[in-house]
């Protein structure tokens, strides 16, 4: 188990060095593509959709403060639901008939409609 799911699993937090650059905007994710989200298309195209490049987005399991969460991508989420989007787990969304990237394109519309 990858240490950083570990810890956010125990709910222990961690500290982050002063230095640290903070990105603006979170994906939150299970830690599946954490470490490497510009290898996966679908991200891109979705943070692109929303206005944003993946170089503004940092991917954690578990929010920050101060940190605008712009999606979900958690199996289990947490209370209160703040990010823009909402939707299954990354491997469920690409293993799906398309009924799933459905449900994320109608969130997609529905938040550029209300941002509008």
């Amino acid at each position: 188990m990858d240490k950083k799911v570990f810890l956010d699993a125990m709910g222990i937090s961690r500290w982050h060095f002063g230095a640290e650059e903070v990105k603006p905007f979170m994906v939150l994710c299970d830690g599946e593509f954490e470490s490497y989200p510009e290898k996966q298309p679908l991200i891109a195209e979705v943070l692109c959709l929303l206005g944003l490049k993946l170089s503004q987005c940092q991917f954690g399991a578990m929010p920050i403060k101060g940190v605008q969460v712009v999606w979900d991508l958690r199996h289990t989420k947490t209370r209160p639901r703040t990010a823009w989007i909402n939707s299954e787990p990354l491997l469920a969304l690409l293993s799906s008939d398309g009924s799933l990237k459905r449900v994320l394109w109608q969130q997609i519309c529905q938040h550029l409609n209300q941002s509008s």
